[in-house]
């Protein structure tokens, strides 16, 4: 299904510009993936699927050149307002039926260089399951997969963290995405990598 991400990567370092670009050279790297850069952020658009594994990888280089660094990214299905992300968003339900169960999570495939999605990041993140009266079970069916996970850290206020290595967690952030089962569906999600304060 047609997804999109808008990201900004911040990176605590002078060499700040070269880290940012490695990273976008990952996103431009892929072929099936449709993305711009201005000078805020990065919008990456492409298949659900591919938008959070591209998302991750580039992330994953970032991550991997040591300095602190954060993404900031919000990520969006079906937007009544995008065209692009509405062409083939899911009808909504009848009143009654039955919400999407959540079950274990669903996995990205990995990437070419698997050694960099074993980096160790901390992060929060909000699922806004929109237009739904159900969405707080669909939240919390995403924390108990988190949980489930074994990424799942504390509740923070309007958050949840997540700790573990990159891959897992952007795995959980695609299974809350999946599993969402409204129109418009958007999280909104902070990542950390090399942080010099690690207090939870």
């Amino acid at each position: 299904m047609k997804a999109g991400a808008q990201i900004s990567l911040h990176a605590m370092t002078d060499r700040f510009v070269e880290v940012i670009m490695d990273a976008v050279r990952v996103i431009q790297s892929r072929p099936t993936i449709e993305t711009r850069t201005d000078d805020i952020s990065t919008v990456v658009l492409g298949d659900d699927r591919e938008v959070l594994a591209t998302v991750r990888d580039a992330f994953a280089a970032a991550a991997a050149s040591g300095v602190h660094v954060v993404l900031n990214a919000q990520f969006s299905r079906g937007c009544p307002g995008d065209d692009y992300c509405l062409a083939d968003a899911p009808t909504k339900r009848a009143a009654g039926e039955a919400e999407r169960a959540t079950g274990p999570a669903e996995r990205l495939e990995r990437g070419a260089d698997s050694s960099t999605e074993n980096h160790p990041v901390a992060c929060q993140f909000a699922l806004y399951p929109l237009g739904t009266p159900r969405y707080m079970d669909q939240i919390y069916g995403a924390i108990e997969c988190a949980k489930d996970g074994g990424t799942f850290t504390r509740s923070k206020h309007f958050v949840s963290r997540l700790d573990g290595t990159v891959a897992a967690v952007f795995d959980e952030l695609f299974a809350a995405f999946v599993h969402a089962e409204s129109g418009h569906v958007t999280i909104h999600a902070t990542v950390s990598a090399n942080s010099p304060s690690t207090n939870q």
